[in-house]
């Protein structure tokens, strides 16, 4: 068995819109997974969409290529 220490920002990085994460927790190009915390497609003013739209951007470009 083997264990690897990742930083969280790898697997769990936050979206630019937390409230209150360290600078360190917030992604950036190279992180695997963006964890988008106050995204509720069933709550009054969170648009999910709009939130994930930045992202699904950069995604599409590099995807494209």
């Amino acid at each position: 068995m083997k264990i690897a220490l990742l930083p969280q920002r790898v697997l769990n990085s936050y979206n630019t819109n937390m409230k209150g994460p360290e600078k360190t927790d917030i992604y950036k190009d190279g992180d695997f997974v963006i964890r988008f915390v106050d995204c509720d497609p069933d709550a009054i003013g969170n648009d999910c969409e709009r939130e994930l739209d930045p992202f699904y951007k950069k995604w599409r470009a590099v995807a494209s290529n």
